[in-house]
């Protein structure tokens, strides 16, 4: 047991000495704080965000936008900030868009039938209403805001 203990104690001290040789990092290595989020700015200010602009006409007005790549939720074409929030009691996203037929030029684009469909509990019955997963429009399509990415995407390079 004294031999266990001694031995222990010899390759700490020789631990701890090793480490009195490291050199501590230089400075100009080191990150400086402005440089560390994607605000660019000091960890310490409160940074002040540009506002987000509505750039899209008003609904029926606008003509569909393209997709960002194939399978993709299409964008909302028109100004959506005054149909948000969307809560379990009212979705006015529903008001226009729950159609039948096709998609006409000049008149809302139709739920598809995949929206109507639980992927989940009932993947090949399509049902009367909209499914649970898919009642949150927001979640998936988005208004351009015009506002300047915080990151380039390199999406399909």
């Amino acid at each position: 047991m004294r031999l266990f203990i001694s031995v222990c104690l010899v390759a700490l001290l020789i631990g701890c000495a090793a480490r009195l040789d490291t050199e501590a990092v230089p400075d100009h290595e080191s990150i400086p704080d402005d440089r560390i989020g994607l605000s660019k700015v000091d960890v310490r200010e409160i940074p002040d965000p540009d506002p987000v602009l509505d750039v899209n006409p008003d609904p029926g007005e606008g003509s569909p936008l393209p997709r960002a790549y194939q399978g993709a939720p299409p964008l909302v074409s028109h100004n959506a900030s005054d149909y948000l929030p969307i809560t379990a009691d009212e979705n006015l996203c529903l008001d226009c868009h729950m159609v039948e037929g096709e998609a006409e030029e000049g008149l809302p684009t139709p739920i598809p039938e995949s929206h109507y469909t639980d992927l989940r509990n009932a993947p090949s019955v399509v049902g009367e209403s909209v499914a649970g997963a898919r009642y949150n429009c927001s979640a998936c399509h988005v208004a351009p805001t015009g506002a300047t990415p915080l990151v380039t995407s390199r999406f399909g390079e």
